[in-house]
C-alpha cells in the first residue's frame, strides 16, 4: 500500500518489518532519502508529513541498498521539529528505538546516534533521553541517559565495519532494556524514567554545531521508533527479516540437504552439505545409522558438511537431524533416497 506525502511523493506506509513502527525512516526508499542532492529525511509512516532536514556532512549512499553517511569529525545528522507527547516523534509511554548502523572510525567519546535531548543547533538541553555509543577505553558500548538516570551501558563491544541492528526498548515506570542483532544487549536496568519534553528535537546522528567529537563517522540505514515497549521475540523477529540485507547469514528455520551425488557409489566420496539454522550441531545417517565421522558436526554460519562413503549398495535412505544452540529438540529434515551402485575398481 502507498501513500502520498508532501509535494507527491509516493512513500510507502510500512518497510522492512511487521511490528507497525510509530516513525520509520527508510534511506533505502528514495521517497524518504533522495538518492542525489538530498536535504530531507521523510518519516514513511506519516507519508512524508513528518520531515527532518539534514545537517553538516550528512548525505545519501548506495551501499546496503541505501543509508544516511556521516562521514568526518564535526555534525552530521538529520534535525525533526519539537513536538508534543505523545506524537510518533515523542511518545508519551512506553517506547522503542531501534536502528541499523556501521562506523567506519569512533570518536574519542562519544559516537551519538539519536536523541530527544536538545532543543536547539547550539545544545541548549531539555534532557529527555540521549543514545549512542561511548567509546571509554576502546570499550565501544551502547550507551543511554536519561531525565533520571546517567550512563546506562549495553555489554557487547562493538566493531568498525560492521553493520548492526541496535536500539532500546524504555517504559513509563523507567525500565531499560539495550537490544544488538535482535537479542538484549546487556541486564535491564531500572529507573530510566523521562521527562517527554516538548521543546526538545528529535536528532538522528548529532546535528548540533556545537560538538566537533561528538558525531559518529559512519552510516545509518533504517531508524524507528514505537509508541509501545516491544516484546523480545518481536525485536529477534525484526532483524531476522532484514539481516540478509547488512551481511548477515540468511535466517534459515529447518533443515535441507544435498548430495554431491545423486548416484553415490559404495565406498566412494560423496560429500552431503545440510543447511540448518544457526548455531546448529548435525547428525548425518544412512539406513538409520550414524555415518562415522557425522555426529553433531558444528555449522559454519548456517552449513554442516559429512564426507560420506555409503557403506552398503542398493537402496539407501539418508537422514540428517539438528539440534540448535540451547535446545535439546531434535529436528529431521526430509529423507532422501538414492540407489548407490558398486565400485567398478578396487578400493
Amino acid at each position: 500500500m502507498l501513500t502520498i506525502g508532501l509535494a507527491g511523493y509516493s512513500v510507502p506506509a510500512q518497510a522492512g518489518v511487521t511490528s507497525s513502527p510509530n516513525f520509520e525512516l527508510d534511506a533505502s526508499n528514495p521517497s524518504s532519502l533522495a538518492t542525489s542532492g538530498a536535504s530531507t529525511w521523510r518519516d514513511v509512516v506519516s507519508g512524508g508529513t513528518i520531515t527532518g532536514t539534514l545537517v553538516g556532512n550528512a548525505a545519501y549512499s548506495s551501499d546496503s541498498g541505501g543509508v544516511l553517511t556521516v562521514t568526518g569529525a564535526g555534525m552530521g545528522g538529520a534535525a525533526f521539529p519539537a513536538s508534543a507527547a505523545g506524537t510518533p516523534t515523542n511518545p508519551s509511554g512506553d517506547m522503542t528505538v531501534m536502528m541499523w548502523v556501521k562506523f567506519t572510525s569512533w570518536s574519542v567519546d562519544w559516537n551519538i546516534l539519536a536523541t530527544h535531548w536538545f532543543s536547539n543547533y547550539s545544545g541548549s538541553s531539555s534532557s529527555d533521553w540521549h543514545f549512542a555509543v561511548r567509546n571509554t577505553a576502546s570499550n565501544p558500548r551502547l550507551n543511554l541517559f536519561t531525565t533520571n538516570l546517567s550512563d546506562s551501558y549495553g555489554s557487547t563491544t562493538l566493531a568498525l565495519n560492521t553493520w548492526y541492528q541496535v536500539g532500546f526498548t524504555l517504559t513509563l515506570a523507567g525500565a531499560l532494556q539495550f537490544y544488538v542483532n535482535g537479542v538484549p544487549d546487556g541486564s535491564p536496568y531500572t529507573g530510566a524514567t523521562r521527562n517527554r519534553n516538548a521543546s526538545d528535537q528529535l536528532w538522528v546522528g548529532d546535528a548540533r554545531n556545537n560538538c566537533g567529537a561528538c558525531g559518529m563517522n559512519g552510516s545509518i540505514s533504517r531508524f524507528r521508533m514505537w509508541n509501545t515497549k516491544l516484546e523480545s521475540s518481536t525485536v529477534l523477529n525484526d532483524f531476522n527479516n532484514e539481516r540478509a540485507t547488512f551481511g548477515y547469514a540468511p535466517l534459515v528455520s529447518s533443515a535441507s540437504f544435498t548430495l554431491a551425488s545423486n548416484t553415490p557409489t559404495y565406498r566412494a566420496l560423496n560429500t552431503i552439505t545440510a543447511t540448518v539454522p544457526l548455531n546448529s550441531k548435525v547428525t548425518f545417517y544412512e539406513n538409520k545409522k550414524i555415518i562415522p565421522g557425522c555426529k553433531n558436526v558444528a555449522s559454519v554460519s548456517t552449513t554442516a558438511l559429512c564426507r560420506w562413503r555409503p557403506s552398503s549398495h542398493g537402496d539407501i535412505a539418508v537422514r540428517v537431524s539438528y539440534m540448535t544452540s540451547g535446545s535439546a529438540t531434535v529436528n529431521w529434515a526430509p529423507t532422501a533416497n538414492v540407489l548407490a551402485g558398486l565400485r567398478s575398481g578396487k578400493r
